[in-house]
């Protein structure tokens, strides 16, 4: 008798169906949650340490009266990479005294993404997070790419997951726009391809 068949025995098709539903939302959710991490409205990006890929810590409090632009990535993440030059455009193309673009790569070596920056010309500040201390813990990552937008405060505002057109003008404004304290335009980050 399979298992399929001795669940059967028990329950109605409509119960069956109704079990393995809450069995799929549990289970999802202890596979996707993060112990540890906080509530977005807790996060403050001014209280954040980080490796940078040289070795030293960093306190992420040196970006006090910016815009961050945080995004995650590893080397062997696709849509990580194909999204890195755009994020180098979005780099280039605003004021770094208004809104800054950081990396925190997830890749076990740092020589592995020091590597991979400097073959794709990639200037922009990146962290290495190897043992996804912040990037799970405190800010709950469940997929990559993700990328976190903080105010000038440093309060975390919004989380993209997956790749976006970083130079996107939509995209400039609503970060130039967030720097000015005029309202978040959440429709900005998913421009149309």
């Amino acid at each position: 008798m399979g298992l399929l068949q001795s669940i059967r025995i028990g329950y109605s098709t409509t119960g069956l169906l109704k079990t393995l539903f809450a069995f799929v939302l549990t289970s999802s959710t202890l596979l996707f949650s993060t112990p540890g991490a906080i509530a977005a409205d807790k996060v403050n990006l001014h209280e954040i340490s980080l490796e940078a890929l040289s070795g030293e810590t960093h306190k992420l409090d040196q970006f006090k009266g910016k815009v961050v632009v945080m995004n995650i990535w590893a080397t062997w993440c696709a849509p990580c990479r194909v999204e890195m030059p755009e994020l180098e455009n979005l780099s280039t193309l605003t004021d770094q005294n208004k809104i800054k673009v950081i990396g925190i790569t997830i890749d076990r070596e740092a020589e592995k993404a020091k590597k991979f920056l400097a073959d794709t010309a990639i200037t922009f500040t990146n962290y290495i997070d190897n043992r996804q201390l912040v990037t799970r813990r405190i800010l709950g990552i469940k997929g990559l790419p993700t990328t976190y937008i903080f105010n000038k405060e440093g309060k975390l505002i919004d989380q993209e997951m997956g790749p976006r057109k970083w130079d996107a003008p939509e995209i400039i404004q609503a970060l130039e726009n967030i720097y000015s304290g005029k309202a978040f335009d959440k429709l900005a980050f998913n421009p149309k391809k």
